[in-house]
């Protein structure tokens, strides 16, 4: 057998192998937890091309209920939560970015937006942020201070959950 002949299939063995392992491999956008100023977060929108369910999607929609806009906050982003973010697009100055989808402007502006309502920092445990639309605080958010994560809650649930894709 020659050199040529006894090289090829074992080509074709490393070649299937490699392939497999990077059909498998974690993406370099693998989920993790929401931290810094949210810009590099997932899109999310309601067709297969996004992230349309979990943690940071309620976290979206706790954002818009801090807005009076979505009171449904089930972290799954179909038509109602389209149709409320083009709302808090439109609201928040993004008119000609208005189409439902979260992506880079809007998520700039949310975090703009939330860090703009900060009432206090408590050391060891982050920075805190609440607004409302109504007259009482129906949303929170805290910034960790020692990881950077956000976690959240509302009204609605008051559960505490962190912000994580």
């Amino acid at each position: 057998m020659s050199r040529t002949k006894s090289f090829a299939p074992r080509a074709a063995v490393v070649a299937t192998l490699l392939a497999a392992s990077l059909a498998t491999a974690t993406p370099a956008s693998a989920a993790g937890p929401v931290s810094g100023t949210w810009g590099d977060n997932p899109m999310l929108c309601a067709t297969s091309s996004c992230v349309k369910n979990g943690n940071v999607v309620r976290m979206w929609q706790t954002i818009l209920h801090g807005d009076d806009l979505y009171d449904d906050i089930d972290g799954v982003f179909g038509p109602n939560t389209a149709a409320a973010t083009v709302k808090w697009q439109k609201a928040h100055g993004l008119g000609n970015d208005a189409d439902g989808w979260v992506g880079p402007n809007t998520w700039n502006k949310a975090y703009s937006w939330v860090t703009a309502h900060h009432y206090a920092t408590v050391p060891g445990e982050g920075s805190h942020y609440t607004w409302s639309w109504n007259g009482y605080e129906s949303v929170y958010f805290i910034k960790a201070s020692t990881t950077g994560v956000w976690e959240f809650n509302s009204d609605i649930d008051s559960t505490w959950r962190t912000a994580t894709w």
